[in-house]
């Protein structure tokens, strides 16, 4: 678990994903905080979640807790067909706090 301070800077739609048809939902924090260069992350609500944005506006400060998940994916190159590693990774948030 982890936890990042920052400024809202908007959400994407609700999507349905899978064979499953889970809600997932995207969202966006500037988090530079008075550093030289912007610093934007993206973070991702799954499920009964993607609604926790719904009353921010952007500009808002908030507080996102949040677990950052990750995977390895191997695949074949298209040129050599030596296998190549490729890893994605998540920033999975679960409570939102406004700050402000």
């Amino acid at each position: 678990m982890a936890t990042v301070r920052g400024l809202f800077l908007g959400a994407k739609k609700v999507e349905v994903v899978g064979s499953n048809q889970t809600k997932k939902r995207m969202f966006y924090v500037d988090i530079t905080n008075g550093g030289m260069y912007e610093n934007q992350a993206e973070f991702q609500l799954m499920g009964d979640r993607v609604g926790l944005v719904e009353d921010y506006k952007k500009g808002d400060e908030i507080e996102v807790s949040y677990n950052i998940q990750g995977r390895k994916s191997e695949y074949p190159d298209k040129q050599t067909g030596e296998i190549k590693q490729g890893f994605f990774q998540n920033l999975a948030a679960w409570k939102i706090q406004k700050l402000t």
